[in-house]
C-alpha cells in the first residue's frame, strides 16, 4: 500500500510538540503529504515547519460554516460549558477531511503531541488497521445509537492515539447523521451535538473514533484487520512536555507511540529522576 496523507488538527500551545514531532513523523510513518490544521494565527508561528512535504490549513475552512466560534455558540445555545469546544471541534475537523478535495482512499488522523517513535503501519495483508485498546465509556455508545441506531459489537475500544479512515465510509456516516429527521440541526455536527445527552454527560458524550469504529464492524466487518497497542499515554508525566531525544529513545525501547498530554500530572522533582534515567540509559545504548 503506498503511503498515505496525515490529517494533523492543532493548537498553538503544542507548537512546540509539533515541531519536534515532525520529524518523527516524516521518518517512522513516512507519509505522503502531512496537512495541519489549526488557526488561521498559529500558522505564522509553525514557519520553520514550512516544505513542500506539509500543507497548513486554516482550520475555519475545512469546512463551509464549521468554524469554532460556530461550534462555541452551538455549545452555548445547548448550555454547555464552552470549555469543551476545542475538544468538539477537532473530532468534527477529522471527520469533515473526508469532504475535502484533498482527500484520498484513505487518510490518518493524528495528533501533535503523539510520537511516532518506531515505525508504525496502517496495513496489514492490504488490510487497515484498528488500533485495540480497553476504554469504555457508555456516553458514546448511547450517543451513537441515537446518532445511527446501531450498537457497540466487539468488547474493544476504538479510542487510540490515531486512526486511519476511509473516506468513502466517513462520507457515509455524514450522510446518514443528517438524513436522521429525528435529530434537531441540519449539519453532522449540529445533529451530533443535539444527541449528547449533556445533563448526564456535561463534559463528553461523543467520539468520533467509537462511531468510526462501530460503524465499520457493523455494516463492514471485514474490511479492517486489529492490531493491540503499544502506545503510552503517560508520557507528559514522566518526561514533562519538553521531552529529550534521549526520553523518546527510553521509550521505544517498549512502545511505538508516546502521547505528552497535558492532564497528566506533573510532579518536577520525578520527571528531573526520569530524565536522569534516560540519560543513562542512551549513554548505555550509545556508547561507542
Amino acid at each position: 500500500m503506498n503511503s498515505i496523507s496525515i490529517v494533523i488538527p492543532h493548537i498553538a500551545r503544542n507548537n512546540n510538540l509539533l515541531i519536534q514531532n515532525i520529524p518523527y513523523i516524516l521518518k517512522n510513518i513516512s507519509p505522503k503529504h502531512i496537512y495541519i490544521l489549526t488557526k488561521k494565527e498559529t500558522i505564522e508561528e509553525l514557519n520553520t515547519l514550512k516544505s513542500a512535504n506539509i500543507t497548513f490549513i486554516d482550520e475555519d475552512t475545512v469546512l463551509e460554516g464549521l468554524t469554532f466560534e460556530g461550534i462555541k455558540e452551538l455549545l452555548s445555545q445547548i448550555n454547555v460549558v464552552q470549555r469543551r469546544t476545542g475538544w468538539f471541534f477537532q473530532q468534527f475537523l477529522k471527520y469533515a477531511w473526508a469532504l475535502k478535495p484533498e482527500a484520498e482512499e484513505y487518510y490518518i488522523t493524528w495528533d501533535s503531541d503523539t510520537f511516532p517513535i518506531q515505525p508504525v503501519s496502517f496495513f496489514q495483508d492490504n488490510k487497515p488497521i484498528f488500533i485495540k485498546k480497553d476504554e469504555y465509556n457508555p456516553a458514546y455508545f448511547e450517543t451513537i445509537q441515537r446518532l445511527l441506531n446501531i450498537n457497540k459489537c466487539i468488547p474493544d475500544s476504538f479510542i487510540a492515539e490515531t486512526m486511519i479512515f476511509k473516506t468513502n465510509i466517513v462520507k457515509e456516516i455524514i450522510s446518514k447523521i443528517e438524513s436522521n429527521s429525528k435529530l434537531k440541526g441540519n449539519t453532522f455536527y449540529e445533529k451530533i451535538l443535539y444527541a449528547i445527552q449533556f445533563s448526564q454527560n456535561p463534559c463528553k458524550g461523543y467520539s468520533e473514533f467509537e462511531t468510526y469504529g462501530t460503524y465499520v464492524i457493523t455494516n463492514y466487518p471485514d474490511l479492517y484487520t486489529f492490531r493491540q497497542s503499544k502506545g503510552f499515554r503517560n508520557g507528559a508525566k514522566y518526561y514533562g512536555l519538553r521531552p529529550s531525544k534521549k526520553d523518546l529513545s527510553r521509550a521505544s525501547l517498549k512502545y511505538d507511540i508516546i502521547s505528552f498530554e497535558r492532564w497528566n500530572k506533573q510532579i518536577k522533582a520525578f520527571i528531573l529522576f526520569q530524565k536522569m534515567i534516560s540519560a543513562f540509559i542512551y549513554m548505555f545504548f550509545h556508547r561507542s
